[in-house]
């Protein structure tokens, strides 16, 4: 589940030519970003977050079909995990387990906590230039995509591993198999999915949906994060209750942990998240095939079930 919203990791996605001697890794681009904007356009401004999650969960339930799984993981980064989170709770059947980095909590404070932190760390790498830009910019809540930007920009520029603006370009042009067009479908979908969704993820308080789980809760989180930082984090997980959770620092990495220190990240998977399929298929093979599934809570509000036009969707 990508961040952004509207940010599809492809343009990086050697990272995760890796994860893949493990995993069926599956990429979608959410509605109006990516191929999925060169498709379909921006999004339709009826569209909301709970409608995003139950595009989520239609996408897993298409996975577990076309991959003939009773169930998947599901792995959010930063807007990513909002999304996934409500899919957890919204559909613990169909997951193995949750996964989050640049783990969100509530938005409002998130920002104006990392608003500080970045500040900080500015100053004490008295960084007078993004100490202007940074004061210029004021604190959050940020009235425009061009200000939260702004606080990307210099919490990317100090995140340990992060490419230098070159590198990106380099990957982006060189490795990414992405066409001029879709570029151009990339930056737009950035610009007009941010803006859509910029109000309503100022309200995102995941506390709020509940902290009980009926899945196993993980979180890899960079703890140097400048844009969701780890202390409310920790005080997150610290407060869900489920079968099984854990929470992993990874020292001396930021918001894009799982691609500044991939060989980390991937390790985590493996050795911690990977296992839960194998003793899951295992057990089931030991069990009679009648079963009642549990389907779980529905979704906190009523959501117009208009299902997804599969021929206007990108998923790699």
């Amino acid at each position: 589940m990508h961040g952004g919203p509207g940010i599809p990791l492809n343009p990086a996605r050697n990272f995760l030519f890796d994860w893949t001697r493990y995993f069926t890794v599956v990429q979608w681009h959410q509605r109006g970003a990516g191929k999925t904007f060169g498709k379909s356009g921006p999004i339709d401004p009826a569209v909301t977050i709970d409608r995003m999650t139950l595009d989520g969960v239609e996408v897993s339930e298409f996975l577990r079909r076309k991959l003939q799984k009773q169930k998947v993981f599901v792995l959010g980064h930063s807007w990513g995990t909002i999304l996934g989170v409500e899919m957890a709770k919204a559909r613990p059947d169909l997951f193995y387990a949750y996964v989050g980095t640049g783990q969100m909590v509530n938005q409002r404070d998130d920002r104006a906590l990392a608003c500080k932190q970045l500040l900080a760390e500015a100053s004490a790498r008295t960084d007078h230039r993004a100490i202007e830009e940074l004061r210029a910019n004021g604190p959050p809540p940020y009235d425009t995509v061009m200000k939260a930007a702004v606080h990307t920009k210099w919490a990317n520029a100090y995140e340990p591993g992060t490419p230098s603006t070159p590198g990106l370009i380099s990957i982006v042009l060189f490795e990414s198999g992405y066409t001029f067009g879709d570029l151009i479908d990339y930056v737009n979908g950035i610009t007009t999915s941010q803006n859509h969704f910029r109000h309503e993820v100022e309200k995102v308080d995941l506390p709020a949906l509940g902290t009980r789980f009926a899945i196993v809760f993980f979180v890899f989180q960079g703890a140097r994060d400048n844009v969701t930082p780890a202390d409310p984090v920790i005080a997150y997980v610290d407060g869900i209750v489920a079968p099984q959770k854990q929470l992993v620092l990874i020292e001396g990495a930021g918001h894009g942990a799982m691609i500044a220190r991939g060989d980390e990240f991937l390790r985590l998977l493996v050795q911690r998240v990977r296992p839960l399929a194998t003793l899951h298929e295992t057990a089931n093979r030991r069990l009679s095939a009648n079963r009642n599934i549990w389907t779980g809570p529905a979704l906190r509000h009523k959501v117009a079930r208009k299902r997804l036009d599969w021929r206007k969707l990108y998923i790699s």
